[in-house]
């Protein structure tokens, strides 16, 4: 603690991203702006929300007005201009990431945003009193970490090492390195700092012995904060499990208890503060992969099923090529012409589970997809989703090698006279077209997509809802000398059909 005090007092403030600054100075330099709204922009950063705290709970600003745990309050006693001063002191990321590449910054301070959202969305659906508070102390718990990370950087690395060669969890690596814990030094740090008691004491490393509802606000924020945390953690560590060896699905039934919220809510919150960190990542320069939970072999049945159900969102939303997107089977791509017909059957059976379990229809498209390839034949499918003004049709999913010519190409606005796209997409139905049949097909391609028409032909599936165009499937056998054969087009339609079913019972 002495040398990690030296540090943090020679180094200063722990770095932020470029884009909290950019967004900071925006919201707090326009005059209509509120406090509420640039505690919006503060909260999504954890180191920012971490200097707010500190400077409204120290003894210059914060002359008797009580401990400060809510960042808006924290902005109204600081003040806007002091508030946007403050994002001119503090070090970026970007500038930490090049002097320590071999450190993942972004990763922690992400990882953190997961967490607190996933604690915020527990908390609205729970009735708790004080949500803002809630999320504060889940953004904060991993503060030690984050402050070993950057001050101590050669030892963080030897903690990671631990870590990935000899299996220990981070609280062990972190303990032979530096004879504590991260959660000690972050209450060490909070307490330092002057922050809340309910803060410093959220940041406690070992759930609650939870036996039914808490009706402790400070112990319901401790639970909260603590197994979101670890839970999230648990998804990105090589052993699948927190610090003190609870398993991902018993953290998750901690909450449920102490929150009295069923365990299906909990895991929805945690997908939807998951899907939120995806959509947000391009905002901070981040490629959404690095937001892949861990899969490795020899992993936890429940914690692999996680990471799987994750991953899609990554991979649904990241620009790279889509033969990276996992295929959540591991199969070979079939060679014979109607596909593989036990495969095509265990796709089914997987399609089936999904609808029933009322799985998002993102998860559904993606395995509909893989089932298309794997089991039916085709070499690249891609899903075209109608734009919310439907103006356009967009590629929004591909799997499948050289897709990304063809997610390019298959994005245009919609023309139902001289567009074959949007006359499929409007009139619903399927189709197989056949150079040697449909000789004047060519005609109504766009010009980007008439140099990557397969010359053996391709398949479209319109999806409807309501008698309304949503989007199409795409596929096509990519090896000239191969034709999407009436098996492959049965085989195909069959997953397609499913993909209509999910849209109806998932809606």
């Amino acid at each position: 603690m002495a040398q990690l005090r030296a540090a943090m007092e020679r180094l200063g403030d722990l770095p932020i991203f470029s884009t909290t600054m950019n967004r900071v100075r925006k919201v707090s330099g326009d005059p209509a702006s509120n406090a509420m709204e640039v505690a919006q922009a503060v909260m999504n950063d954890a180191h920012m929300s971490t200097k707010l705290l500190r400077l409204a709970n120290s003894a210059y600003y914060n002359r008797g007005a009580g401990s400060v745990t809510a960042i808006s309050r924290a902005v109204v006693l600081l003040g806007f201009e002091t508030v946007n001063t403050l994002t001119l002191t503090l070090k970026l990321i970007e500038t930490f990431q090049n002097q320590h590449p071999a450190i993942d910054m972004n990763r922690l301070l992400v990882r953190a945003f997961i967490a607190a959202n996933f604690v915020r969305q527990v908390g609205f659906k729970a009735g708790v009193r004080d949500v803002e508070q809630a999320y504060v102390c889940a953004l904060l718990y991993n503060l030690g970490e984050a402050a070993v990370a950057y001050c101590l950087p050669e030892a963080y690395l030897s903690i990671q090492a631990l870590q990935t060669r000899d299996g220990l969890s981070p609280c062990q690596a972190a303990k032979q390195v530096l004879g504590t814990g991260f959660d000690a030094i972050s209450q060490d740090i909070a307490a330092g700092w002057e922050f809340p008691a309910t803060v410093v004491d959220s940041m406690g490393g070992v759930p609650p012995k939870v036996k039914g509802v808490l009706r402790s606000a400070a112990g319901l924020q401790h639970a909260l904060a603590c197994c979101a945390n670890q839970a999230v953690s648990g998804l990105y560590a090589a052993t699948g499990s927190s610090d003190n060896g609870s398993s991902i699905q018993e953290l998750l039934e901690t909450m449920a208890t102490a929150t009295g919220l069923t365990r299906d809510t909990i895991a929805t919150a945690l997908e939807d503060s998951f899907e939120m960190a995806c959509n947000l990542s391009g905002e901070y320069g981040l490629n959404p992969r690095s937001l892949t939970p861990a899969l490795h072999d020899g992993q936890d049945p429940a914690v692999a099923r996680w990471a799987r159900r994750l991953a899609f969102f990554v991979h649904a939303r990241a620009p790279a090529a889509a033969p990276s997107t996992p295929s959540f089977q591991d199969t070979a791509t079939p060679a014979g012409p109607g596909g593989d017909a036990s495969l095509q059957l265990r796709y089914m059976q997987d399609i089936t589970r999904l609808i029933t379990s009322e799985a998002r229809l993102n998860a559904v498209f993606v395995k509909v997809m893989e089932a298309m390839r794997d089991g039916a034949g085709c070499d690249r499918v891609v899903l075209c989703l109608v734009s919310p003004d439907r103006s356009r049709y967009a590629a929004r999913l591909a799997v499948g090698e050289g897709t990304e010519p063809l997610k390019a190409a298959l994005s245009r606005p919609i023309n139902g006279h001289s567009d074959l796209f949007s006359q499929v997409l409007i009139k619903g139905g399927e189709y197989l077209f056949d150079p040697q049949r449909d000789g004047g097909w060519r005609q109504l391609l766009p010009p980007e997509f008439a140099t990557l028409a397969p010359g053996q032909g391709f398949v479209l599936a319109a999806l409807h809802f309501d008698k309304k165009p949503v989007g199409f499937f795409y596929a096509d056998c990519d090896d000239r000398a191969r034709a999407v054969s009436p098996e492959i087009y049965a085989a195909a339609l069959q997953f397609v059909e499913q993909a209509r079913l999910a849209l109806r019972v998932c809606h």
